[in-house]
């Protein structure tokens, strides 16, 4: 019982308190993770104006008007020519779709080196799940076609960021 006494006396004495420690004093090695590589944030960065344009795309097939900045932040070129046409032509025969497209599932391919830097995304686009309406809320019948069919999305880096610059349906394609 004594040698127990000395161990928590000894432990709690204010001897040394106030010394100087003497020695070298160890730094923790850095625990910083490596800087990302461009092509990996260049694929996060595409992927994200992906997601964007995927949701803002049920936006406009759900008969939200057209949103010219969205559109321009988001889209360039055929790609941004392909959304105001199919938001003029829903609009003007009164169409609407509504419903999921399905679940996220794309491939990204990063090209850094090529003359013009550009992310492709190949997703499978499901749209089993969707329904369209005409204008006085009966149901569209809409031409025979696969509802699941491929989807390549070709992004291109601008001033203002990566934005997608073409997209190809790919309907004979199933996923």
């Amino acid at each position: 019982m004594a040698l127990v006494t000395a161990l928590v006396v000894s432990g709690c004495s204010d001897e040394g308190k106030d010394k100087p420690q003497s020695g070298p004093t160890s730094v923790p090695p850095s625990t910083q993770a490596p800087a990302p590589r461009p092509e990996d944030t260049a694929g996060v960065q595409a992927l994200d104006v992906y997601k964007q344009w995927r949701a803002y795309q049920l936006e406009i097939d759900g008969g939200t008007p057209i949103d010219e900045a969205t559109v321009t932040r988001l889209a360039t070129g055929r790609a941004a020519d392909l959304l105001r046409r199919a938001a003029e032509q829903t609009a003007a025969e009164g169409i609407t779709t509504h419903g999921p497209d399905g679940p996220l599932n794309p491939t990204v391919t990063v090209s850094l080196s090529a003359s013009t830097p550009s992310v492709t995304i190949v997703d499978c686009m499901d749209v089993s799940r969707r329904y369209v309406t005409n204008r006085d809320g009966s149901p569209f019948t809409a031409p025979p076609q696969s509802p699941r069919y491929v989807k390549t999305f070709t992004l291109t880096t601008t001033n203002d960021g990566w934005k997608i610059a073409d997209m190809r349906s790919e309907r004979d394609r199933t996923c």
